[in-house]
């Protein structure tokens, strides 16, 4: 690279912008999850970068390692998803990491587990609800996180399936 005046980062977003898929695979520049024996696991949160991970959130990715699972921290602010890249159980996430990388998911076999600050935004509104729709395994759906932060909302839902709860001041 030193030859051509060429720094890493420079070869890695031409090869992005001018490679396949296929080719971007094999250069391992693009994630492959298409293990069919481990879930993948992709937690939707927001982060600038990987050093600004939560304790949660690492302990999570050590757990996935262990169990010899995928694991994919998702920068609600940055990831998106092209409607070509979508079809009945595969889907691309593109700059999942801020970083220009993206991951390939088998949604029928991925768990995606939105922490709170995935409702934030429309762009994370947005992405959970594509992977909602995609068939992908989520842990808490849009509408039960919109029900939680909802105090009044919340408190009506346990009054009528007659759940105890604390008595709240609305």
């Amino acid at each position: 690279l030193d030859i051509f005046n060429i720094n890493e980062e420079t070869l890695e977003e031409t090869a992005n912008v001018y490679l396949s898929d296929d080719a971007k695979h094999i250069l391992q520049l693009e994630e492959n999850t298409h293990n069919k024996n481990k879930p993948t696991v992709i937690l939707l949160s927001k982060y600038d970068d990987d050093d600004d991970l939560s304790d949660s959130v690492e302990k999570i990715g050590v757990a996935c390692e262990k169990l010899g699972c995928s694991f994919f921290p998702i920068s609600i602010d940055d990831a998106y998803i092209v409607d070509k890249d979508l079809s009945d159980t595969e889907l691309v996430i593109h700059n999942y990491n801020g970083e220009g990388n993206k991951v390939s998911i088998d949604t029928s076999n991925t768990i995606v587990l939105p922490r709170g600050g995935a409702l934030t935004s429309q762009a994370g509104t947005g992405l959970l609800s594509t992977l909602q729709d995609s068939g992908a395994f989520v842990t808490n759906k849009i509408s039960h996180m919109e029900l939680c932060r909802n105090k009044y909302a919340t408190t009506l839902s346990l009054e009528r399936a007659g759940i105890a709860s604390p008595r709240t001041a609305l």
